[in-house]
């Protein structure tokens, strides 16, 4: 049975084939086998193919208890997946996942210490983009008492990360020197 009105309500990159589009409905049936699957499983030995199931299972849930359950079991394997990887692409598909689940979680607040500490072990500058791309994210799904201090960290972290348009994967000097002016600048406003 495919359940054509979520998937309507879906933000796809690209169309579902069969398979995932009959997935949707039987997404809330799937949560609990794969949480039992992945949280026996030793994250080191986690395949390519496994963080590419969890990365399509993170485009069709929608439902926040999945969503939760899904960040509850997942996290801490896609975390110590982004650590320890080697392989720039699996690496980029756990940072995506996460952020797809970050996005569409009931509190993206509290999930926010896990993702900081990331920056420093992502040394790669696609992986670092997609981790302020999760930052962002993250502060615009935030409740509003949260969502402006969360916006400005986001903000700086994209700038002191900031790679220059005119040279593949060089820094910007300019704008990250700018960056620690203004943090400089609001260290002595207060």
């Amino acid at each position: 049975h495919i359940d054509t009105e979520t998937i309507s309500k879906l933000d796809l990159k690209e169309n579902l084939n069969i398979g995932s589009q009959i997935l949707v409905s039987q997404i809330s049936k799937l949560v609990p086998i794969l949480k039992h699957k992945f949280s026996n499983m030793n994250p080191r030995k986690l395949q390519k193919r496994d963080i590419t199931i969890l990365s399509r299972i993170t485009e069709i849930v929608n439902d926040p208890q999945s969503v939760d359950t899904l960040l509850q079991f997942s996290l801490p394997i896609l975390l110590q997946r982004i650590r320890s990887s080697d392989q720039e692409e699996n690496l980029e598909m756990s940072i995506e996942a996460l952020t797809k689940l970050l996005s569409k979680t009931s509190s993206p607040k509290q999930h926010i210490l896990f993702i900081i500490p990331l920056f420093s072990k992502v040394t790669t500058a696609r992986a670092r983009k997609l981790l302020c791309e999760s930052m962002k994210t993250l502060a615009s799904y935030c409740d509003a008492e949260a969502i402006e201090s969360l916006s400005i960290t986001a903000e700086i972290i994209t700038e002191m990360n900031a790679t220059d348009e005119k040279w593949i994967e060089q820094p910007d000097y300019e704008r990250r020197l700018a960056v620690y002016k203004r943090i400089h600048k609001m260290f002595e406003d207060d």
